[in-house]
């Protein structure tokens, strides 16, 4: 019976049968039979008359209700429907997958069992079809291949080459390792088996260890299997062998020989033709560049001239142009008259000339270095021209000497002049209004017939720097003879530059003429066996000197450096009177001075004097008069003066400073005490004085003092000297 047949409440139903009215009867209602759903049913009979599928004409099935209203639900009810019965599978492992070998049918499922039969091991819980395959052995997912598609497979590339490196592109993804297969996807050519990842990497335009960077690219490249390029500076093809590098392959401004010789001139190369420049221009040092002439252009373009040597050779080298000569002898007379250069390259040039002067010039601008230039009637002519001569030899020259320059300028730069002659001035340079500068060079053993036997001057400037002037020999002016003209010389305290050992009947230098000579640290000769003969120098105004090593001063107006009076006496000791009688104090002589004059302190009224300066070499020896002259004097109180003497004294040497008169009455004259030490300009008193009584002035061209005497006392003079 359908329970909504009483749906009302039991107490609402007492309510409304207690409503009726009690007046009337009781008697039973008739009610219409209820079928409310519909399934022809009444609510007495049906077991759910609110669900249309249950009652007792409908089929038992599986769904938890008792569909036919008979008690009995589901396998419960004999007269269940088959077909309602769920197919469900064992699943012995739990793992959601049942076993479709143990198959069982179910209203529901019962606990154990699954509803898919897709287990492919329902003895293991890892086995099923939605588990995730990998690498065991099993087929995890049961897809019926073992671990092909496991997450767990390893990479493995196909090594083609077989060096145990695969390429990316083959990737097999395996749980085991496949044959030909590697681990390793790195290799970036796998065709080749000499390239591969961690290779040395060798010069061969491959990148032979996949680092993506080839040869000289990879700063790992093995350099040794590369070779050696050369510098090509010059880029004429041949290399520098000293300046190379280890490549692969050849770099840009290189070359792979190493042939040149001078990579910073493209001309000089083995394909080149030798010529005479000194230079070895075809790298080939056994090509000989002897007796070889070249002529060099303005541009710099080189001519072989050799032809043009053949002895005698007369040649005029073009204007703008230079002449080379190698090495070797030559005998040739040039002419120069514009802007030229004259070289000797390499060693042991000889020009020499059997028909005149070796090289003319005229107006011309010359260069001329490492030359010997010997053994000809004068080296080199010079009119109005401008020359310089550096590290070159004159040697043996003739007739004119070495060179003769006229209205020209002439440097000299490290040049040797040796056994020169002239047969008349200037054995090594006869200039004449010519400016001379002299540098570092040497004149030795050169002779003048007449004057200048080292260079002769005539209006002309020689500055001389450096340099050294020895054994020259003149008749006068052994070193240097100038006239009108000014000398300068310059030298240094730690070398010898300036005269020495020059020899001539006057001295070592002779100036005249208004002749300046400026002296700076230059050198005279230390002692006797240095000194220039006569006198270091000689000026026309009579004065002559000696001068020291290293001596500073200047000649100018007839004399050299400073005279300086010297008061010879300390305190007055007496005073005497003679009509007739010779004085005169004697000196031992130190250093170089030049004796200018001297004085002897008496009064008088008219006297006839005679000055003597007597010589000797010790106290030992007899006197020698060096100088004497005869003057008369009137009415003088102070001093009875010489006139000029200029005779350069020689040290160690005595002199004896004498004064002999006859005065028409007995002047007086005065003695002083002296320091023996005290230097009088010429030296020191030798503690000597010598007089005459009675002494004859008419005698003054034979007289000889006769006797000094060792004295305590000297007579009242004053010396004056110049010391250089």
């Amino acid at each position: 019976m359908d329970s909504t047949l009483f749906s009302f409440p039991l107490i609402g139903f007492i309510g409304l049968i207690m409503g009726c009215e009690t007046s009337q009867p009781d008697k039973q209602d008739d009610v219409a039979p209820i079928d409310q759903d519909q399934d022809g049913y009444f609510q007495e009979d049906d077991c759910n008359d609110l669900d249309a599928s249950v009652s007792p004409g409908s089929v038992e099935v599986c769904n938890g209700y008792d569909d036919n209203c008979d008690g009995l639900i589901d396998t419960d009810d004999p007269n269940l429907d088959a077909s309602s019965l769920k197919d469900v599978y064992l699943d012995s492992d739990g793992d959601g997958f049942g076993d479709n070998a143990n198959k069982e049918s179910f209203c529901l499922i019962p606990d154990g069992f699954v509803e898919n039969n897709e287990d492919c091991d329902d003895t293991n819980a890892a086995v099923f079809p939605t588990a995730i395959e990998i690498c065991n052995g099993f087929d995890d997912n049961c897809d019926q291949v073992i671990d092909t598609d496991a997450v767990d497979a390893d990479a493995w590339y196909l090594d083609s080459d077989l060096d145990g490196y695969g390429a990316v592109s083959t990737l097999l993804m395996s749980c085991v390792h496949p044959t030909g297969y590697v681990a390793d996807n790195t290799d970036c050519d796998d065709a080749n088996d000499l390239i591969f990842p961690n290779n040395d990497e060798v010069c061969n335009g491959y990148d032979d260890n996949c680092d993506e960077l080839v040869d000289e690219l990879d700063p790992n490249v093995d350099l040794s299997t590369g070779a050696y390029y050369y510098l090509d500076a010059d880029n004429d093809g041949f290399g520098d062998s000293e300046e190379y590098v280890l490549a692969c392959q050849l770099p840009t401004g290189y070359t792979d020989n190493s042939l040149d010789c001078d990579d910073g001139d493209g001309s000089i190369n083995p394909d080149s033709v030798e010529v005479c420049d000194g230079v070895d221009n075809d790298c080939n040092t056994l090509t000989s560049e002897q007796q070889m002439v070249s002529q060099l252009d303005g541009v710099g373009t080189v001519t072989d001239v050799s032809v043009n040597f053949s002895p005698p050779a007369v040649y005029e080298l073009p204007d703008q142009h230079s002449l080379l000569f190698c090495s070797g002898d030559y005998d040739v007379s040039l002419t120069v008259n514009g802007v030229a250069d004259v070289i000797g390259v390499g060693t042991d040039v000889l020009l020499s000339s059997s028909s005149g002067s070796i090289i003319a010039s005229s107006a011309a601008d010359l260069y001329i270095d490492n030359l010997t230039l010997a053994d000809s009637q004068g080296a080199i002519e010079i009119l109005s021209s401008n020359v310089l001569i550096e590290d070159s030899h004159f040697n043996n020259n003739w007739g004119n000497g070495a060179i003769v320059s006229t209205d020209g300028q002439l440097t000299i730069s490290n040049v040797t002049f040796d056994s020169n002659s002239s047969t008349g001035n200037g054995g090594a340079i006869s200039a004449e209004n010519s400016i001379v500068e002299v540098q570092n060079s040497s004149f030795v053993d050169n002779v003048a017939t007449a004057n200048g036997g080292g260079v002769y001057l005539e209006n002309a400037t020689l500055n001389i720097s450096e340099s050294y002037m020895m054994g020259n020999v003149a008749q006068q002016g052994g070193a240097v003879w100038a006239d009108s003209s000014t000398v300068e010389c310059s030298g240094t305290t730690s070398s010898t530059h300036g005269f020495e050992s020059n020899i001539a009947q006057d001295a070592g230098i002779v100036l005249r003429n208004g002749t300046v000579l400026t002296s700076n640290d230059c050198d005279y000769g230390a002692d006797a066996s240095e000194d220039n003969q006569t006198v270091d120098i000689a000026l026309d105004s009579g004065f002559n000197y000696f001068a020291p090593d290293d001596a500073s001063f200047q000649c100018s107006g007839g004399v050299c450096g400073s005279s300086i009076a010297y008061p010879v006496g300390l305190i007055s000791v007496d005073t005497y009177s003679n009509n007739n009688a010779f004085r005169g104090n004697v000196y031992t002589v130190s250093g170089h001075p030049t004796l200018d004059r001297f004085e002897m302190e008496m009064t008088y009224d008219f006297c006839t004097f005679n000055f003597f300066v007597f010589d000797r070499e010790t106290e030992l020896h007899p006197w020698e008069l060096l100088w004497s002259e005869s003057k008369q004097a009137i009415n003088t109180t102070g001093w009875a003066t010489s006139g000029v003497i200029g005779i350069p004294l020689e040290t160690g040497h005595q002199i004896l400073l004498g004064v002999g008169w006859n005065c028409n009455s007995a002047p007086d004259y005065f003695s002083y005490s002296s320091d023996l030490m005290t230097d009088y300009g010429i030296g020191s008193w030798a503690g000597y004085r010598a007089f005459e009584s009675n002494y004859d002035a008419n005698n003054f061209d034979s007289f000889h003092p006769s006797s000094t005497v060792g004295a305590n006392y000297l007579y009242h003079q004053r010396v004056f000297s110049t010391d250089l």
